[in-house]
């Protein structure tokens, strides 16, 4: 048996399909032919949606389970967190109401907006609930392969290593790496990975918070992708630079703060009623894989850091990108890449 999915509708949009025999909205201010597909998820996904994007509307909603096996269209479920590999459900088509077994109306206020403290009880929770996919492998950042690729390599720390895709992808281009995390079922599989992959003797895997972790020695290279601390991502930031070797190259790959996007996804639109790779501004239009505003960041933000005296700047870009899913659905991420140089002593 096939479990129920959840999708969030606004009232008007509910009696619309009752009437129709088809219901064709995707999320707040989107319809199916503008996504693609309709935003679901599941019950224990619904409370961070309502959180994150609801929190401010001020009508009642109806919560639909849908048996996905009384639908016509296809549910696939897709990546939407880069960092985690969490998924959501997304049905391929309309949802016509005999697929619906079940509703219950929602009142406002549809709960606080959500902040979270990324501690170690946040990721160990994050994943006992199956918050990313396992088993399901992600390549690595594509970013650190661009940035990464001719540099000689020497020794690095993957920070926020999550299920290892980054480390792995360095251990096998010849470095030394150490990878931290601060929870522990993505290291188990991330060195299971590794051990499969014939790197376990290239890469550390390290359970710890970063907050207060402090590593034996300086890197050549020290990167981070989308990692959300228990501190404030700047003050995170600041804390990796201080690793660096000099000559070495710092990489920070992060999540773009709400309102610096470019491309067509600049307003945000995607994930409608997901929680995923977190929240952006005004809910009613900005529903993608984004993170909460403390999680994220812009490249000016973290430059303005780099003491020019210290450092030289080599990428600083802001980037919208499609990320594909497991059953051929995308999303759009939007990006911050900077990656900079440590001075050597006595360099001018």
């Amino acid at each position: 048996m096939t479990d129920p999915v959840l999708h969030l509708a606004e009232v008007a949009h509910w009696d619309e399909a009752l009437r129709t025999g088809e219901y064709r909205w995707s999320t707040l201010g989107r319809t199916l032919d503008d996504e693609g597909f309709i935003h679901c998820a599941t019950p224990e996904q619904v409370p961070g949606v309502l959180a994150r994007y609801y929190a401010s509307y001020a009508d009642d909603l109806v919560l639909l389970t849908v048996d996905p096996q009384r639908l016509t269209a296809p549910v696939q479920w897709d990546v939407v967190n880069a960092s985690t590999g969490e998924r959501f459900p997304h049905v391929y088509g309309a949802i016509t109401p005999d697929a619906v077994t079940r509703t219950q109306v929602l009142h406002p206020p549809h709960g606080e907006p959500a902040r979270h403290e990324f501690d170690q009880s946040y990721w160990d929770e994050h994943y006992a609930r199956g918050g990313a996919a396992a088993g399901h492998r992600l390549p690595p950042n594509p970013y650190l392969v661009e940035e990464v690729g001719e540099l000689t390599p020497g020794s690095a720390l993957e920070a926020g290593c999550g299920e290892g895709a980054e480390a792995i992808w360095l251990g096998r281009a010849g470095w030394q790496v150490t990878a931290v995390d601060i929870a522990a079922e993505p290291l188990a599989r991330a060195a299971e990975r590794a051990a499969a992959e014939g790197v376990d003797d290239r890469v550390e895997w390290v359970r710890a918070d970063l907050g207060s972790w402090e590593p034996a020695q300086a890197y050549d290279l020290v990167t981070t992708h989308y990692a959300h601390p228990s501190m404030a991502q700047l003050e995170f930031y600041d804390r990796l630079s201080a690793w660096v070797s000099p000559g070495g190259s710092l990489l920070v790959v992060g999540h773009l703060e709400s309102g610096h996007g470019h491309g067509t996804p600049e307003d945000g639109r995607g994930h409608g009623g997901h929680g995923a790779a977190h929240g952006h501004a005004d809910h009613a239009a900005r529903h993608d894989h984004q993170p909460p505003a403390e999680a994220s960041v812009t490249a000016r933000s973290i430059t303005d850091r780099l003491d020019p005296a210290l450092w030289d700047v080599v990428t600083a870009g802001e980037h919208t990108r499609t990320l594909g899913g497991t059953g051929g659905g995308h999303g759009i991420l939007q990006d911050v890449v900077v990656r900079a140089v440590r001075r050597a002593a006595g360099r001018l």
